[in-house]
């Protein structure tokens, strides 16, 4: 009797728990929405603008600088640059909006960098330098920047260590995406894994090593700060403190702490595309890491954790390219652990001991640039609205919690979906007129019924 009104006791705190953790979660969103809502800038037509340097990067005749002032904004300069992370320097020049996409559902570069907290672009004029930088993590910054613009590697440590892909080539960069290994370069939970790893393991014998690990991740994260790394840096911190104060809480329910309280740090983060990602994929290996430990040969692990994360992703990715490489899943499986095991490690020892890694990168960039010439395997799909990528997430999740029973068979419910959404626009019997480029008046393409043919009319001067 005794242990049946215990057992109800611990089931009714259960249920509390996590009607509270829902709520918390349900209050972070609802003050997304209401943020996003009355966000204006604090900038209006200002000539001279005040803000310290958190971040720059030359591109071809210009320096790109990023300013925080009354907000964060984005300064283009053409000319030499004499500035360091952190000083704090008077810009002389003119506001202007960021541009909006003239086609329809292509990259909009103002929404962008509104969920950035970026408003205005400032075109400079002048630049006068008011006090150097006198913060000690700023200083640490930029001897780091210093020693990576020396090293034969810098592209990869720039990519590594920083977060900034900018000094790869385009071209590069496109294959990583075509191919879908993208997020192998964008410093997220993988690389706070491998970093926590390595220090856990170099100082296995000391009594403090959690703390230490904590303090490195925390510098970590203002060194690469990222949506990504924000999600895996705050996700240690929850584990850690769940495991100090031995706290009852399933990680699952961890994982919708982690949303609220990330929600909190920047209302603006779940509409950014690399947390989407970082999130979903994360929040799904831990549902499902039964199903993948239940794989006895390290390649099935692999392909089962290549497979969840593409599933998982694939609306994402749908309603924000309009096409998926399939091949990505097998892709993953050969590059996850070359880039894991070899190109990090050896690209982090290279800060510290000047060794060139040139040939491995060349072959890892030759391979890349060849296989995203398979055009095979990449489909395109239609735009989707939100309440189809919450069908998807219904029947994708309904899928992979079958497969972690071993019903197999559930599968041909998503494929249907997928065959379905990619065909849709042959069920379709309305004309449509698309004015491409409107800005310009470049062209106009006329979709006929049942999408028998298409015309395309130039409408340029």
């Amino acid at each position: 009797m005794y242990l049946e009104l215990e057992n109800q006791y611990t089931k009714k705190l259960k249920i509390t728990l996590q009607f509270k953790i829902v709520l918390f979660l349900l209050i972070c969103l609802i003050y997304s929405l209401i943020y996003n809502v009355n966000y204006k800038s604090k900038y209006s037509d200002e000539k001279v603008i005040y803000g310290y340097v958190i971040n720059y990067y030359v591109d071809i005749d210009k320096t790109i600088i990023y300013l925080k002032g009354k907000e964060k904004i984005i300064c283009n300069y053409y000319g030499k640059l004499d500035v360091n992370l952190g000083d704090y320097i008077m810009l002389e020049g003119t506001l202007e909006l960021p541009n909006e996409n003239t086609i329809f559902n292509l990259f909009n570069y103002r929404k962008y960098l509104k969920y950035e907290h970026i408003n205005y672009i400032f075109n400079v004029v002048n630049i006068t330098k008011i006090k150097d930088n006198d913060n000690l993590l700023y200083k640490i910054k930029n001897n780091i920047i210093k020693r990576i613009d020396k090293s034969e590697n810098k592209e990869y440590l720039h990519t590594f260590i920083l977060g900034n892909t900018k000094y790869i080539d385009d071209s590069v960069i496109e294959s990583y995406r075509t191919n879908g290994i993208s997020h192998l370069f964008a410093i997220s939970g993988m690389h706070i894994s491998l970093f926590s790893l390595l220090i856990l393991k170099i100082f296995k014998k000391y009594k403090y090593k959690d703390i230490l690990v904590l303090l490195i991740i925390l510098f970590y994260m203002f060194l690469t700060f990222s949506p990504s790394i924000l999600r895996a840096g705050i996700l240690f911190i929850l584990l850690f403190i769940k495991k100090e104060f031995k706290l009852n809480i399933n990680n699952t329910n961890l994982m919708i702490i982690l949303l609220g309280i990330c929600i909190l740090f920047d209302p603006f983060i779940i509409y950014k595309i690399g947390f989407q990602y970082s999130y979903i994929v994360s929040f799904s290996l831990i549902i499902f890491n039964d199903t993948i430990n239940r794989q006895n040969k390290e390649i099935k692990k692999l392909l089962y954790i290549s497979l969840i994360s593409f599933i998982v992703s694939f609306p994402i990715t749908i309603n924000n390219f309009y096409q998926v490489n399939f091949l990505s899943i097998l892709l993953n499986i050969l590059f996850v652990p070359f880039v894991s095991i070899i190109l990090f490690p050896l690209t982090l020892i290279s800060f510290i001991i000047p060794i060139n890694i040139q040939l491995i990168i060349n072959i890892f960039e030759y391979i890349s640039l060849s296989l995203s010439k398979i055009n095979l395997f990449i489909v395109i799909f239609p735009k989707i609205n939100i309440v189809f990528v919450l069908i998807y997430y219904l029947i994708i999740f309904y899928t992979l919690y079958n497969i972690n029973k071993k019903d197999y068979k559930k599968i041909i419910i998503l494929i249907i979906l997928i065959l379905l959404h990619k065909f849709s626009p042959y069920l379709n019997i309305n004309t449509k007129v698309i004015f491409i480029d409107v800005s310009q008046g470049d062209s106009a393409l006329i979709s006929l019924p049942n999408n028998k043919s298409n015309v395309l009319i130039d409408t340029g001067g």
